[in-house]
């Protein structure tokens, strides 16, 4: 993250925000992000621990599309967060 911090600091991206609101903004973004990523494919690592701890009692197809409603929300608290950065900052800007 101290690598990206002066890019998005030089760059217009964060819908109006400066300084210190627009770095937490953007490392907000980015664990959201990871969080995200941890019931997806191909990375998906719950859904690997989850199909070790199910055994024969799931597939691996059902356990995919039993998180597709749960990787939406996270989709859509994405989209939140960017299009209205001052839900992270608190409408400090």
């Amino acid at each position: 993250m101290p690598l990206f911090a002066l890019i998005i600091e030089g760059l217009d991206f964060g819908n109006g925000l400066q300084g210190s609101d627009l770095l937490i903004w953007f490392g907000i973004l980015v664990a959201v992000n990871l969080q995200t990523s941890f019931p997806t494919p191909p990375f998906g690592f719950s859904l690997f621990y989850l199909r070790g701890a199910a055994g024969d009692h799931l597939t691996t197809p059902e356990i995919y599309r039993g998180v597709l409603p749960f990787i939406a929300l996270q989709v859509a608290v994405l989209a939140l967060r960017i299009l209205f950065p001052g839900l992270i900052t608190g409408f400090s800007s």
